[in-house]
């Protein structure tokens, strides 16, 4: 049984909150709030959890610097609490334009934004790479601002305070979810 962590970045560890506070207001916040990222540590925390990269930041971000989500997680501790940071992975099919590898040892992505009517559906994203790697039994979390329509994860967690990010409810959340209260039941992978 694997352990999954779909993680957004917008609203949800790069905030309103942590940008003030350093004076990055305006624009495109590339700055990783630290109560954020120490809640989702303690949430998983004895937990070996494969990251997947949901964010928009995925195919924007990683375009220009392949290793960055490498580096930042490494550098925020993640690596520390048993993350399992061995899977290199494509951001994008090959021969996209926008694809980039994670590096050698990598971050799991949802890979290309799927779009429903000219609009990106990262419902249909996260559900197509749970369908397409895990399998029955898995434990599936996936923390985002948008209430996505998801089918087949085993928990989701919505944050809903866009300035301030991932909140001590949140937290609770992810620990429940880890520690197997799923609230949907997840469909096996199809083989």
């Amino acid at each position: 049984m694997k352990k999954w962590l779909f993680l957004d970045f917008d609203e949800v560890i790069s905030t309103f909150r942590y940008a003030a506070s350093i004076g990055e207001v305006g624009g495109m916040r590339t700055s990783w709030d630290p109560t954020a990222l120490n809640l989702i540590q303690e949430a998983i925390r004895g937990h070996d959890v494969h990251v997947v990269i949901s964010s928009v930041w995925r195919y924007t971000i990683a375009k220009w610097d392949p290793g960055y989500f490498f580096r930042r997680f490494r550098q925020n501790g993640f690596q520390e609490l048993g993350m399992a940071f061995h899977r290199s992975v494509e951001l994008s099919p090959k021969g996209d334009r926008w694809s980039a590898p994670l590096g050698e040892q990598g971050l799991w992505s949802t890979g290309s934004p799927l779009y429903t009517n000219g609009k990106s559906d990262r419902s249909l994203e996260i559900d197509t790479f749970i369908r397409n790697n895990c399998s029955e039994g898995d434990i599936v979390c996936v923390i985002d601002d948008i209430k996505l329509n998801l089918q087949t994860t085993t928990g989701f967690v919505h944050v809903t305070t866009p300035y301030d990010g991932l909140s001590v409810h949140n937290y609770l959340a992810i620990r429940d979810v880890f520690n197997g209260v799923p609230n949907v039941n997840i469909q096996p992978k199809q083989e």
